[in-house]
């Protein structure tokens, strides 16, 4: 369903090029550094949470509904994020894989699945482990010819004009090893997992600890964050002082409600070469 009005659909479609005009005038004096999200923005699951979780069950007996796995994970997995913020960091928990093992237990149990100790050992051992590979994780299309194309660009420019490129990510401590099985970690000059900075989106911290990392000395107006989530990375990047692009790939008009910059949704990733250099 469309819910833009025909001629606010026209309006916003003229706003939006000549936002983007302007922009194409700008943005090389404007960003000197540009920062991405990982999960659904630069990379996507194989299989759904649900089809992965009954895969590996059904490994130690434990046949169990994907979709009724699919529904109880997305529930559990808001619950750990309000119960134990960034994988536990923040509340106490001793391990990154004490908190998977407490939501695959939550995931299994409230779908109608509990798992004993031991079954519950081997199974989160085994998802944690294929969630660290491209068995379960594939890059977009178009992510390897927008990285390189920025890399490109990068090494071609003067020390002066050169672009930083970085992920600022809310991931556990795997998340390079997954990026380097991607063949991605080239591309980038820093990533920043939020549980191993100890700092997650939406916090202004870790985009300010981006700028310091990144070694520009550049003011927040000149750096700009891609991502897929409006709270997470289009809203949290703004706040912090930044500008934003955010990615819609697979629902063009989901953000299409006048709340967000028209200029500023992306329904082709590589439209961000376009945008930021």
């Amino acid at each position: 369903m469309n819910f833009c009005q025909p001629n606010c659909c026209r309006s916003a479609n003229k706003q939006v090029e000549r936002e983007r005009e302007n922009k194409r005038h700008i943005s090389k004096k404007m960003y000197k550094l540009v920062t991405f999200d990982v999960t659904n923005t630069l990379v996507k699951l194989r299989m759904t949470i649900g089809q992965n979780y009954a895969k590996v069950g059904s490994l130690y007996g434990v046949k169990a509904d994907p979709d009724k796995l699919e529904t109880s994970f997305k529930k559990s997995w808001k619950q750990m994020n309000v119960d134990h913020p960034n994988y536990g960091r923040h509340s106490g928990l001793s391990s990154s894989k004490c908190w998977w093992s407490m939501l695959v237990h939550k995931t299994f149990a409230e779908a109608g699945y509990p798992l004993d100790s031991s079954k519950l050992t081997v199974i989160t051992s085994d998802l944690i482990a294929i969630y660290r590979t491209e068995e379960c994780w594939t890059v977009r299309p178009g992510v390897h010819r927008l990285l390189g194309r920025l890399k490109t660009n990068q090494k071609s420019n003067s020390m002066g004009n050169q672009v930083v490129i970085g992920v600022i990510s809310n991931f556990d401590e795997h998340l390079v090893t997954i990026l380097n099985r991607l063949h991605l970690s080239r591309y980038f000059d820093f990533v920043l997992a939020s549980y191993v900075e100890n700092c997650y989106k939406p916090q202004r911290e870790i985009f300010d600890l981006a700028m310091r990392v990144s070694g520009l000395g550049c003011s927040p107006h000149e750096a700009i964050h891609v991502g897929d989530d409006i709270h997470l990375d289009y809203m949290a990047a703004r706040l912090a002082g930044w500008n934003s692009l955010l990615v819609s790939v697979d629902d063009p008009e989901r953000y299409c409600d006048g709340n967000i910059n028209p200029s500023s949704v992306i329904t082709d990733i590589t439209d961000v070469v376009r945008l930021v250099i």
